[in-house]
């Protein structure tokens, strides 16, 4: 009988099946999640400094690696355009960071004093 399969065996090979099924989907998820995390922090970056040279510049390499790369076939211009990418979502955090309250400046005590006694009278208007 060493031809035939016994019940165990193949429930076994469906498990590692299912296994697999659900590792796919697992990653799938994944991949979902983070390139929807990547794309709203390139358009942060973009939202917050739209003027950016290092944004344009990054985006500009990126597209045009990845441009050739898939005409000529190359697979180092692949890696040239992830690194590219990769500086694309470096300068579009830092951007963000710098938009963050914690690094804007204190406001001096003449203008806190200017804004307190110059109120405009907001509910005439």
């Amino acid at each position: 009988m060493a031809g035939s399969s016994s019940g165990w065996e193949d429930g076994l090979a469906g498990s590692f099946v299912g296994l697999f099924i659900l590792l796919a989907i697992v990653a799938l998820i994944a991949l979902i999640w983070l390139s929807v995390r990547v794309l709203n922090c390139v358009v942060n970056g973009f939202a917050l400094a739209p003027r950016s040279k290092a944004l344009w510049l990054s985006l500009a390499a990126s597209l045009v690696f990845l441009l050739v790369a898939l005409v000529t076939g190359a697979g180092w211009l692949l890696v040239v355009a992830a690194l590219s990418f990769l500086s694309l979502l470096i300068c579009a955090k830092a951007i963000a960071l710098t938009h963050k309250p914690l690094f804007l400046r204190e406001p001096s005590r003449e203008e806190l004093l200017s804004g307190v006694i110059h109120v405009d009278q907001w509910w005439q208007t």
